[in-house]
């Protein structure tokens, strides 16, 4: 069967014709969406002009525009606009401004809108029905509050329910765009009886046409549901080719960073923050040339950057946040659009070490060729010294042949000039010596101070100003804790055998003896502690309670000088601890990190028997 037959088939009853605006009736709810503002308007006027030429009274709820539009159009039809009005039959009031009256909170309010159309209503003549059309609804929808927009489509059916009119409310088609409005449009459309399709297939004059366009918007359904799904599965992949390139980015071993036109840093990844020390914050959103050591060097690289160039192997020096400085090679484009520049890309090449070897190779090499040339200009003063002596032994020994006195002289000649080439074949066999890295060992009596001298260098931890205070009830006395490692709770978590604590006595006289006592003081305060912190469940509120503790012998070396009124790190390491002993190696340091003193500690860590738990607490040891 062809399509011709089909069409051939149909009759008028085959599909019925749409519903129109002149078959509303009193308390019916009627929506029309539509495509374009003159179809709108053109439905409206024609249904409001056969309400009024029949007697009814209409009421325009609607936006400025289209109040102009439909008046004209009246006008047009003849309706006599003034002669209306004065009767009271025709009652324009402006949609956004209606809103406003009844809204709260960006909600509509029931009884304000009662008691606002309530108010209107009144006011119309008695006789005749009544027309009214809104467009708040689809200002609601417009605005993104589309909850509301559906509360007001509930709130005009409750109103309606005791009301006598004929309501049409309007929605554009754009403002359906999206795959989120599916189930609100649902909604809008269960809110009114009958629901009117947009012009396309509304005017529509025959079954056979309507149907083509149904069974058009069914196949557009399926396209669009095939697309929707195969959109879905693209950006499933491009999400995962996304997450599978900011990991790669992200964990990169060489430092990436972006730029924008402005010069002003995007985004960097971990390797560039790790490469200099600067947090995000510190790095991101800061102009590239302030971290160039060399602004020289900034401004070439900026000017090739703005020529196009794609830039291979830039070395530059950049500068780290704790102020030392990192040689790179920087690999770097742009991203241009219409002959903008959007953002740089760069690729950061940490070669620091390459770059220190090759000085210290200069170095090296500097050496060598000045080694080389004292060398040449050795053995040249060397062979000229070699010569000089020849010629008198060989003269001599022509003088061998004479007289026993003339003999003697010439031998006295040819030893001494012999001694003397002795010398010189010595001082070039040192040379060589140096040369060979040979050298010869000279003993000679030294001082032992100057050459035994070393100290342990003090622990990389926070000053004392970065440590909460802890209190111990001494007056005259500050104490602060590096990372609260010391603690009265029993219950604190475990941690290193290991606590360093900063200690200053306060407002002391220039007494030395004294100054070292106080730092001897302190000593004792705190070893027990630290051999108990790697154990759970015990802790220093248990001393003289459940356990017996104290000191048994305290051996401390002063090595310099105290100031007890500055700042000392005390550094408590327990060594051991077992079988109720415990031992620990302390050492104490100046805030600038010397070394003043060094003690041990040994301990007693034990619990209390039965008979100790009778005495006084403080005498349980």
């Amino acid at each position: 069967m062809n399509s011709g037959s089909v069409e051939s088939g149909l009759t008028d009853a085959s599909l019925p014709a749409p519903v129109a605006w002149g078959d509303a009736q009193p308390h019916s709810h009627l929506v029309q969406f539509y495509e374009d503002d003159s179809f709108l308007i053109d439905s409206l006027a024609h249904w409001f002009a056969d309400g009024l030429s029949a007697g009814d009274s209409c009421i325009y709820i609607g936006t400025h525009d289209h109040r102009i539009s439909l008046e004209q159009q009246l006008t047009n039809r003849g309706v006599d606009l003034v002669g209306v009005r004065a009767e009271g039959r025709y009652v324009s009031l402006d949609a956004a401004g209606t809103l406003t009256d009844f809204m709260v909170d960006e909600w509509p309010n029931e009884a304000s809108f009662i008691r606002i159309f309530e108010d209107v209503i009144a006011n119309l003549p008695k006789h005749g029905n009544v027309r009214a059309f809104g467009e708040m609804v689809a200002l609601l929808w417009k605005l993104g509050n589309r909850q509301a927009a559906i509360r007001l489509e509930e709130i005009w059916n409750a109103f309606m329910e005791t009301h006598a009119l004929s309501l049409c409310c309007a929605y554009p088609m754009n403002t359906f765009g999206s795959d989120a409005d599916s189930s609100l449009f649902l909604k809008v459309c269960a809110q009114h009886t009958p629901v009117l399709p947009a012009e396309s297939y509304t005017t529509l004059p025959t079954p056979a046409e309507r149907l083509r366009a149904v069974s058009l918007l069914q196949h557009k359904a399926r396209a669009l549901e095939t697309e929707k799904a195969e959109r879905k599965d693209a950006e499933k992949s491009l999400h995962l080719r996304q997450q599978e390139l900011s990991d790669f980015i992200e964990n990169a071993v060489e430092g990436l960073h972006q730029v924008g036109p402005d010069g002003l840093i995007r985004w960097a990844n971990p390797a560039q923050l790790k490469l200099l020390g600067y947090t995000a914050d510190e790095y991101i959103g800061h102009q590239l040339a302030e971290f160039y050591v060399d602004q020289n060097r900034f401004t070439e690289f900026w000017a090739r950057l703005m020529r196009r160039e794609i830039i291979y192997d830039f070395e530059a020096a950049l500068r780290c946040k704790n102020g030392s400085t990192k040689h790179v090679l920087i690999h770097s484009s742009g991203l241009w659009e219409n002959d903008k520049l959007l953002y740089t890309r760069c690729f950061i090449r940490d070669v620091t070490e390459r770059v220190a070897l090759e000085e210290e190779l200069k170095v090296r090499l500097a050496e060598l060729a000045q080694a080389d040339q004292r060398k040449d200009e050795f053995l040249a003063m060397l062979g000229h010294e070699l010569r000089n002596p020849l010629a008198p032994i060989m003269n001599s020994v022509q003088l061998l042949g004479a007289d026993s006195a003339t003999r003697a002289n010439a031998r006295a000649i040819i030893d001494r000039q012999v001694r003397h080439m002795a010398r010189l074949v010595d001082d070039l066999l040192d040379v060589s010596r140096i040369t060979l890295g040979r050298i010869n060992l000279r003993r000679e009596r030294v001082s032992v101070a100057v050459i035994v001298s070393h100290a342990v260098e003090a622990p990389d931890v926070p000053g004392p100003y970065e440590c909460p205070e802890f209190d111990m009830g001494v007056t005259g006395r500050d104490l602060r804790m590096v990372d609260g490692a010391y603690t009265n709770d029993a219950d604190a978590a475990v941690g290193p055998p290991f606590i360093d604590c900063w200690v200053r006595f306060r407002s002391l006289p220039d007494d030395p003896p004294l100054h070292a006592g106080l730092l001897a003081q302190f000593a004792g305060h705190i070893p027990i502690a630290t051999a108990l912190r790697p154990h759970a469940g015990v802790g220093q509120s248990a001393a003289h309670k459940t356990l017996s503790m104290g000191i048994n012998a305290i051996s401390l070396s002063v090595h310099r000088d105290v100031r007890a009124d500055e700042w000392m790190l005390y550094r408590h390491h327990s060594t051991f601890a077992g079988d109720g002993m415990t031992h620990a190696e302390c050492r104490v340091f100046t805030e600038g990190g010397e070394l003043l003193a060094s003690f041990s500690v040994d301990a007693m860590v034990r619990p209390f028997t039965e008979s100790d738990r009778a005495r006084d607490e403080r005498t349980a040891m």
